[in-house]
């Protein structure tokens, strides 16, 4: 090597880290952020990359991982929408996968459903969905009673729609908040499942399923409260406002909470014919777990 010469870069040192890919933003927006929230490079970066590395993002020069822009959006105080570049038309490659996810928590496979869910995240393209996919991912876990990831990525999720305004889908949480927080005797599902229910009710039109779903979760926190009455009350209402439009599954799971109540107020005969019904529908969806809860409700009844 010829003396005074510069010493070439070395190779990259293996890590063994997976390298995430970046996420394209819209030129200028995270100076901008940065500068309207008063903080320099170093700040802005602090426990997550360095002030050089902000530089490069904010040149253009590189894309920020999702976690990294996540970060961003916490110290600027902005939604993570502000920061993206219009996709324009462009092939979403998590569109499929999103739509995948529902079905496969809808369909009950719920360890195949975190494993996708797990890998969407990991997409820079995904954080125009991050709401969304955090949602059903949370469903997934939330059936396969695991609360802990559950708790953070609906609160998560909570975050990403209210940000963005999305008041529908901040509806749509607050309800599996609330649903969390009774199934886990934690305080706060009353005034969730309200809230959400003003939300809902303020959109126009109406979303039924939105407010079918939500009315059903009122009724099981009345349930949850011994309020035998209150939940009878909505549970009635809950079915009649789905009409024909609610998905198997919550019926089922409606008729077998109906059921109880009436099984606790000494209604027996309604108690029967609304346990009968659950079971017949759950045998059609192949919900052993649930077959099995409304079945034994139904023992109960004839005791």
């Amino acid at each position: 090597m010829t003396k005074g010469a510069p010493t070439p870069p070395s190779a990259p040192r293996a890590t063994g880290r997976r390298r995430l890919p970046g996420v394209t933003l819209r030129q200028g927006a995270v100076k901008q952020a940065r500068a309207e929230a008063g903080l320099s490079l170093a700040q802005l970066g602090k426990g997550q990359v360095t002030a050089p590395a902000i530089y490069l993002i904010e040149t253009g020069r590189t894309r920020p991982s999702l976690p990294t822009l996540e970060h961003i959006a916490r110290r600027t105080g902005k939604p993570i929408e502000y920061f993206l570049a219009d996709p324009g038309g462009a092939t979403d490659e998590t569109l499929a996968g999103l739509i995948e996810l529902e079905q496969l928590v809808a369909a009950g496979r719920n360890d195949e459903a975190v494993a996708l869910g797990q890998r969407l995240l990991d997409l820079g393209s995904s954080a125009h969905r991050l709401g969304r996919i955090r949602f059903h991912l949370a469903h997934a876990h939330l059936n396969l009673s695991q609360v802990e990831p559950a708790t953070r990525l609906l609160r998560e999720a909570h975050g990403h729609f209210e940000a963005v305004d999305d008041q529908l889908m901040l509806a749509e949480c607050l309800g599996s908040e609330a649903s969390l927080a009774y199934r886990t005797r934690r305080p706060g599902a009353r005034e969730m499942v309200d809230r959400a229910l003003a939300i809902c009710r303020n959109l126009k039109p109406v979303p039924q399923t939105t407010e079918a779903r939500l009315l059903s979760i009122l009724a099981a926190v009345h349930l949850a409260s011994k309020e035998w009455d209150q939940a009878i009350a909505v549970y009635q209402r809950a079915i009649d406002v789905a009409g024909t439009l609610f998905d198997l599954r919550r019926l089922a799971l409606m008729y077998d909470g109906l059921s109880d109540a009436y099984r606790q107020t000494g209604q027996v005969e309604a108690a029967a014919r609304f346990a009968n019904r659950a079971i017949a529908l759950l045998e059609v969806l192949h919900d052993r777990l649930a077959l099995a809860r409304a079945e034994n409700h139904l023992g109960l009844i004839m005791l």
